[in-house]
């Protein structure tokens, strides 16, 4: 790890700039990615380029150098309660200091080298970086060690599942993700392996196998109660069809003695099986994450309110959500999922009001999105060039590689005087080095050799 290397405040100045910027691009930290996010680590690889400048030209004050929060919008395309907030995370982690000096007062950076290399200089996986800034909410847990998966919602339940290698699927309602993720982690108390494994019927009752009637995809057990009478199946009249048992007991009919009621509310009777439409799965997982079933229902109001809000899922899912959470505070209800259902049936406007308005404040947080993604994509393009031309350069013969390195190295020194040597980046990595001088590097190869400059970008246009 580079921390190893015992570096001095200059030497980490000097490696952090070039791992971080160049001239005609940002460079985003993939690791400060994985950790922190991309905003916070855009914000920094903006920094670090200005930091960079400031540092060639020697214009670095001790306090470190001057920003102002108007070049961050426009430049970086930060909000101003964006850069407020990332100001504030940057020193909470020690990345710098903000100090303001003068009348009027201006904002100065420092960055703390040391610091920032230290942190992406671990040599754990991005994807396991990745797993811990989602799962741990910001907090230092180990997620190797995690108990309380209760704490998870629905999708990251499912993110853990994934990172564990544990099958689900999108059927699992939240308390089998937890039951199998307490399985594997082998924190499974006995009443919920009972819970997990036990037949649902009821204390005493005597099972049966089942048996299928007719044509129809129905099924019904068989039971009988002591001195009940068995009576034939009688079909009621409406579109869905639906079979009720008659019984009796002590000369009484009685809906308590009915063994079975049961309907699969995905089917209907012969033609209609054909032409019944399949859920919308996306909308079946909202209700498998609140724990509540799918009805037929359901659907139908869940339809209603989804035309409401534009057809936008997004919002149907914000609008379910804020409607279950409403239910359960309410300390008296005992059947949430009933109640659920009834306050679907009426469409609550000004909720979905509520829900358009907040997202044109969102609007234009997704456009400035899109533009940091665009740019995201256009330093990848520009770093897979960097990468292939050094790689293909490692290719060439080693005579022309050191008249190459050795002119590029004296002109590196006459743009860099500050810097008298250059052997600890080589101890470090010679890719890193060579990324230190590749402006001189190239500078060299279109003038001495820019053949090899054209077979690099034919290298890298077949490669592509």
């Amino acid at each position: 790890m580079l921390m190893n290397l015992n570096l001095t405040e200059e030497q980490c100045d000097e490696l952090l700039c070039n791992t971080f910027s160049q001239t005609s691009f940002y460079m985003v930290n993939a690791k400060l990615v994985s950790i922190y996010g991309f905003p916070l680590a855009g914000f920094m690889a903006l920094l670090m380029n200005k930091f960079n400048f400031f540092r060639d030209q020697g214009d670095l004050t001790p306090e470190g150098f001057y920003l102002t929060d108007d070049y961050l919008h426009t430049k970086g395309g930060f909000e101003y309660s964006e850069i407020k907030k990332y100001k504030k995370r940057g020193q909470e982690l020690g990345f710098f200091t903000v100090k303001k000096i003068g009348t009027p007062s201006k904002t100065y950076y420092k960055i703390n080298s040391a610091k920032i290399l230290s942190i992406i200089s671990t040599d754990i996986p991005l994807i396991e970086l990745g797993y811990k800034r989602v799962l741990s909410g910001g907090s230092d847990i180990d997620i190797d060690n995690i108990r309380n998966f209760e704490d998870f919602n629905y999708k990251e339940l499912q993110l853990l599942c994934k990172r564990n290698k544990i099958s689900y699927s999108g059927n699992d309602k939240k308390i089998h993700l937890i039951m199998k993720l307490k399985k594997e982690f082998g924190i499974l108390e006995t009443d919920e392996k009972t819970q997990w494994t036990e037949n649902l019927s009821t204390s005493g009752q005597e099972k049966h196998p089942l048996e299928k009637m007719d044509s129809s995809s129905q099924w019904i057990e068989k039971a009988s109660t002591s001195g009940q009478k068995k009576h034939p199946l009688e079909e009621m009249g409406s579109s869905d069809t639906q079979w009720i048992e008659k019984a009796s007991t002590s000369g009484q009919e009685s809906c308590h003695n009915i063994n079975i009621i049961y309907k699969y509310n995905n089917m209907t009777c012969h033609d209609d099986e054909k032409n019944k439409k399949e859920k919308d799965s996306e909308i079946e997982e909202i209700f498998h994450e609140l724990g509540i079933n799918y009805t037929d229902t359901n659907e139908i109001h869940t339809s209603k309110i989804l035309e409401a809000l534009d057809g936008n899922k997004e919002f149907l899912k914000i609008y379910l959500e804020r409607t279950y959470k409403e239910i359960s505070k309410l300390s008296a209800v005992k059947n949430i999922a009933a109640l659920f259902s009834v306050k679907i049936k009426e469409i609550n406007y000004s909720l979905i009001e509520n829900i358009k308005n907040k997202n044109k404040l969102k609007e234009k947080e997704i456009q400035e999105t899109r533009k940091k993604e665009d740019k995201v994509r256009e330093i990848n393009k520009e770093n897979i060039i960097k990468k292939e031309t050094i790689e293909y350069f490692l290719t060439l013969d080693k005579e022309i590689q050191k008249d190459i390195v050795e002119e590029s190295e004296k002109n590196y020194f006459k743009m860099h005087p500050e810097v008298k040597d250059l052997e600890i980046f080589k101890k470090a990595s010679y890719s890193l080095y060579l990324q230190i001088i590749y402006k001189e590097l190239i500078y060299v190869i279109e003038r001495n050799y820019p053949e090899l400059l054209i077979e690099s970008e034919k290298r890298y246009e077949i490669l592509s």
